[in-house]
């Protein structure tokens, strides 16, 4: 019986969940049925009874004769992207196959899908991310795709705020609440000190919720208030101000990285609402500068362009 061949560390810890051990050979392999813990990789420098790590090659896979699940369950960050692998030609072999899951890997290809007669269920990247989407009106499985929360074509408009002069803020805090994960200070306790070390908090990451206001029960009483939520690299400052008539508006900085809004940042709004990457900062020093010149002056950064959403 030939060897096991080389493969991702992913797919060899994959195969170790689901057999309970190494497999010894290609015969082992195609006794296993259900493959879908690929959420860590191998450590490199384990010991292994056989194959080397080829990182991308998950063509082991086309060996599984009797595999009928398979999901790229692959991500363990939100941060991360698509699972890359380099050739999804093994899919072909695995006749057997009845659910499928590839919405976090880089597939492309849906015409691979037309040789899988046994084929139940499937779940796949965004449809504008796919090629031969017509080879998906030939099956008659269940097909989902997982289209992003936000779309070019359908995102409200809003108000367009450039930037402009940074005039030097004074010394005193012009908010009167200041909340760092929790932790209050209003008024006179509001000090340098305590801005320092939420600069500090922020630029290392190390912050997860910030929240400044205008008014000392913080947000409350239609007075303007900043709130900023951080999480892997990402920060989200959302300036929530009403005008004259009373209106409520929403202020999110501009990303000029990004020019589409179908890509969601890793970070929330208040832990729950999504936001796509153009209207979030991936740049902790600049997402301080934000919260400081709120901090001492009540107004947007001027340094960065902001979105008004009404």
């Amino acid at each position: 019986m030939p060897p096991v061949p080389d493969m991702d560390g992913r797919l060899y810890w994959a195969i170790l969940r689901s057999q309970g051990r190494w497999a010894d050979s290609i015969y082992d392999l195609k006794k296993i049925k259900v493959l879908k813990d690929l959420t860590q990789s191998i450590d490199p420098y384990y010991e292994r009874p056989w194959g080397k790590l080829a990182p991308g090659d998950f063509s082991a896979i086309g060996y599984m004769e009797d595999l009928h699940t398979l999901i790229f369950d692959c991500r363990l960050r939100p941060d991360e992207g698509p699972l890359q692998v380099d050739d999804f030609s093994f899919l072909t072999r695995c006749k057997k196959l009845k659910k499928l899951d590839l919405h976090s890997t880089s597939f492309t290809d849906c015409s691979l899908l037309t040789e899988l007669p046994a084929l139940k269920q499937v779940y796949l990247p965004a449809r504008k991310k796919l090629e031969h989407v017509e080879a998906l009106d030939a099956l008659s499985c269940e097909i989902k795709t997982d289209e992003p929360e936000f779309t070019d074509d359908t995102f409200p408009d809003y108000g367009y705020i450039p930037t402009g002069e940074i005039l030097p803020p004074s010394g005193e805090a012009a908010v009167r609440y200041l909340s760092l994960d929790g932790t209050e200070h209003i008024d006179g306790g509001i000090t340098q000190a305590v801005l320092d070390e939420m600069a500090r908090a922020i630029r290392s990451g190390a912050a997860r919720e910030v929240c400044l206001s205008m008014s000392e029960y913080g947000g409350e009483d239609d007075e303007d208030f900043l709130t900023v939520d951080i999480a892997y690299g990402w920060a989200v400052p959302a300036f929530n101000c009403w005008d004259e008539e009373g209106d409520a508006h929403l202020c999110l900085p501009v990303n000029e990285r990004y020019s589409s809004v179908e890509e969601e940042a890793p970070v929330c709004i208040g832990g729950q609402s999504p936001v796509p990457k153009r209207f979030a900062l991936d740049d902790l020093d600049l997402a301080a500068e934000c919260v400081l010149y709120f901090a001492r002056t009540g107004a947007l950064y001027p340094g960065v362009p902001w979105a008004r959403f009404d």
